[in-house]
């Protein structure tokens, strides 16, 4: 049970310091130069982007190889973008369309319980029970191992019926990683009124159809939530 000292520290800590003009500048002109991996922008959503960059700046301050990672429902042909960034030795991918039963978050049991990575990205949003699924991951990982995934804050509905929840401030999905044992490493999200304004109106969108501050972050319209933890 927590305190309420002990959710406002979290929020100091974690959440608040984000609130800065830095952090809601920060994008407010894409770094195209970045556009060259085998994921290209064009067409893509525009949360999604800022997630990668965000994701590509955390590894290049980690600056670590991984021996062993395991990811979760990565089936398209070049990966999950963020693979790109990471380095690793070896790689274990499970897709919960494979084996509906065997792969499912929410009783997950691989023979492997010491992986050095995770990273299991929007999916969280499809789960009924996301925080029997993260505990689960948990026991996967290796002390010190490292866990990252990107969830939306907010949504339109899609895949449904498996659709569950709408998304995850930022708040939400740190406490939840918290109190299934994980330690935060860092917190971030992006959006802001015109995106959420567009997405609700007309679905995903890129940068290009929307205004001049297309990319400004607002911290009170969190779009994408995203978290590293270790444990």
């Amino acid at each position: 049970m927590l305190t309420n000292f002990e959710i406002e520290k979290f929020y100091n800590d974690y959440v608040a310091v984000n609130f800065s003009s830095a952090y809601g500048e920060k994008y407010l002109r894409l770094p195209f130069t970045l556009n060259t991996g085998k994921w290209k922008w064009e067409g893509k959503d525009l949360a999604r982007i800022i997630a990668v960059l965000e994701f590509r700046e955390f590894m290049l301050q980690l600056n670590r190889t991984f021996k062993h990672i395991l990811t979760f429902n990565i089936s398209l042909p070049n990966g999950d973008p963020e693979l790109e960034y990471v380095k690793y030795e070896q790689r274990d991918n499970f897709n919960f369309q494979d084996d509906q039963i065997k792969y499912d978050l929410h009783q997950i049991d691989l023979p492997k319980k010491d992986y050095d990575f995770c990273m299991v990205n929007q999916t969280l949003e499809h789960l009924y029970n996301p925080a029997l699924a993260i505990k689960n991951i948990y026991d996967h990982l290796a002390k010190g191992g490292i866990f990252y995934l990107n969830v939306p804050a907010m949504n339109i509905m899609h895949d449904t019926p498996f659709h569950f929840v709408t998304g995850f401030t930022p708040m939400g999905l740190g406490i939840m990683l918290q109190e299934q044992g994980f330690k935060i490493l860092k917190i971030g999200q992006w959006g802001n009124k015109d995106y959420l304004k567009k997405i609700i109106s007309t679905g995903w969108t890129d940068w290009k159809s929307l205004g001049r501050f297309a990319t400004y972050n607002d911290a009170n319209c969190p779009v994408i939530t995203w978290c590293f933890v270790t444990k």
